[in-house]
């Protein structure tokens, strides 16, 4: 996949993120670096959970969201 198709898919999944953590800042998601893992230490430093509460939660985003034609694949 180019980058510029990587970048624009990953636009469109930052936004659905953004909704399902709200908390997350620009500087929260700029160092994801597109990290499932590294999304998952933000999460549970923002909202204070449990990494196996995240780790859940991430999980059925993914499963909800990552199949869909416009969303990139992160990085595990």
């Amino acid at each position: 996949m180019n980058s510029h198709r990587m970048e624009r898919g990953w636009k469109h999944l930052e936004g659905t993120i953004r909704k399902q953590w709200t908390d997350l800042t620009d500087d929260d998601l700029y160092h994801v670096e597109w990290s499932w893992q590294k999304l998952a230490g933000v999460i549970q430093t923002r909202y204070g959970r449990g990494k196996e509460a995240v780790e859940k939660e991430i999980k059925d985003f993914r499963r909800e969201h990552e199949n869909q034609p416009t969303g990139p694949r992160l990085a595990s």
